[in-house]
C-alpha cells in the first residue's frame, strides 16, 4: 500500500516535469515561428 502511494507520487512528479517540458517547448516553438514570420516579412 505504502509502495503504491510513493510510486503514484513519483509518477505525478514525473508527469509534472513532462508537462513543464512540453509547455516550455511549445513557448519556444511559438517564439521561433513568430521570429521566422517577422524575418520573412522584413525580407520579402
Amino acid at each position: 500500500m505504502e509502495v503504491g502511494l510513493s510510486l503514484r507520487r513519483d509518477v505525478n512528479i514525473n508527469f509534472g516535469k513532462v508537462v513543464e517540458t512540453i509547455f516550455c517547448f511549445l513557448i519556444l516553438y511559438k517564439y521561433f515561428l513568430v521570429k521566422k514570420y517577422t524575418l520573412k516579412r522584413y525580407y520579402l
